[in-house]
């Protein structure tokens, strides 16, 4: 098992099933159920079009994947339509999954096509990754058929991510861990939302144990990722990790930055530390905006020192 996955697990703290939404905290998240979005449609046939269609029914029609050959004979008839919205689609519709697989592989190897996002969220999907363990055999069959090998690579990248935005934030470990046994890297956007969603889980020993990696691997810190870091660091009382978080990613403290140490240090009641990065920015030349003196303003009440506002 990938080493950052074992340390990840002994540091972690148990999360609960449901968190109430913070509306002062700039990392909060409303997560959806699939109740919530049983009011969309299931994808129908009748909204794709015709070129989706006829592929899925040629895809479908073959009896056997031993026949996978001449099924390739019709689909050579559109080998100059392919686009990610076409793969996409039909990748949605289509019934047998190791066909679907099979498609997926075809469509990459065309001249001037490459897999998008789409593409590549619509066979995780066929095949039940995201939720849970991407199967084996199709992570090899797509290794196997993809002649740069790069297809697989940013498949599992993207695997990562969706396994992050699903809440499997374990899964997307062990996906990100599968990820560097075949021998690939982690993007740095793949890097930026296991951060992201640790801090969201309020992981902050497991951000940094991603982030430590990200920082051996010369991988920087998207600014909004890095704003919620340093955010959560002030609302444990850790401002002194977040100027030194900032120091070591070399930015430009901005207005933004400055704000969420603010309402980290307002969160965890440092009031004077609050005030004191008020004048930090100020120094700094850095004009503070309205949010930011609403939130020392509310601070300063619920405290009972009025006198400070």
């Amino acid at each position: 098992m990938n080493r950052l996955f074992k340390q990840i697990i002994t540091t972690t703290k148990p999360l609960t099933s449901h968190s109430t939404p913070n509306p002062t905290n700039p990392s909060s998240i409303f997560p959806l159920t699939p109740q919530d979005l049983a009011f969309l449609p299931n994808p129908q046939p009748s909204n794709f079009s015709s070129d989706a269609i006829s592929i899925e029914k040629a895809i479908d029609s073959t009896p056997n994947n031993t026949q996978w050959d001449e099924t390739q004979g019709v689909l050579r008839n559109y080998r100059e339509k392919p686009d990610v919205g076409l793969v996409s689609n039909v990748l949605k519709i289509v019934k047998n999954r190791d066909l679907g697989v099979k498609f997926f592989i075809w469509a990459g190897r065309q001249v001037g096509y490459r897999h998008g996002a789409a593409a590549h969220h619509a066979v995780i999907e066929m095949v039940g990754g995201g939720d849970r363990r991407m199967p084996d055999e199709v992570l090899r069959e797509v290794r196997e058929g993809d002649d740069g090998d790069e297809v697989l690579g940013e498949l599992m990248n993207v695997l990562v991510r969706k396994c992050c935005r699903n809440g499997k934030w374990g899964l997307a470990l062990e996906e990100l861990g599968r990820l560097k046994d075949f021998g690939y890297k982690a993007s740095r956007a793949t890097y930026n939302v296991l951060v992201r969603v640790f801090l969201d889980a309020d992981q902050v020993d497991s951000a940094r144990l991603v982030y430590d990696e990200m920082v051996g691997k010369g991988v920087r810190m998207d600014e909004g990722v890095l704003g919620c870091f340093v955010f959560r660091l002030c609302k444990t009382g850790e401002w002194r990790d977040a100027l030194e978080l900032i120091e070591k990613e070399g930015v430009h403290v901005n207005v933004e930055l400055w704000m969420k140490m603010i309402m980290g240090l307002c969160e965890a009641s440092l009031l004077d530390e609050a005030m004191e990065f008020l004048g930090r920015m100020r120094c700094g030349s850095c004009i503070p905006n309205v949010d930011t003196y609403q939130v020392l303003v509310r601070t300063c009440l619920r405290k009972g020192r009025p006198g400070l506002c």
